[in-house]
């Protein structure tokens, strides 16, 4: 399901790339059917709870959001590394990762909230992108 609902990130000259990767941003941020069918394609760990079902689920959902969210940052970080994490990482990328986390959490209560703070750029167009009529702050 990643390869046709987000394909060829890392082929292209630098400005196809960040072409490809933007309309990737926006499908995970404005494509409802596309997010739920990745998220209805998910297999739950033998032993675990079941996952609510898709058919029930809307983007007011937590769990919808935070899959947005996850997938956002996920993508942010294979074009980052071009497609595969360093076998060593340096502090420097370590603070980022954490950052990552952090910025990961803000997101996900902003797009609930419908409101939300950043500088950071990237925040700021994700942030957009998730929730059109929301406040954003700069």
């Amino acid at each position: 399901m990643i390869p046709t609902l987000i394909p060829n990130l890392l082929e292209g000259t630098s400005a196809e790339r960040q072409s490809l990767r933007e309309a990737a941003e926006e499908v995970i941020a404005t494509n409802t059917d596309a997010m739920l069918k990745f998220y209805g394609s998910l297999e739950v760990p033998s032993g675990e709870l079941p996952l609510p079902p898709a058919t029930i689920m809307t983007r007011d959902w937590a769990l919808f959001r935070w899959q947005q969210v996850q997938l956002l940052f996920a993508l942010d970080a294979y074009c980052r590394y071009g497609g595969r994490v360093p076998d060593t990482l340096s502090g420097k990328a370590y603070e980022k990762i954490e950052h990552d986390v952090l910025d990961a959490h803000y997101l996900l209560l902003g797009t609930l909230e419908g409101s939300f703070a950043t500088r950071e750029k990237k925040l700021q167009r994700w942030f957009g992108l998730l929730c059109p009529d929301g406040q954003l702050y700069s």
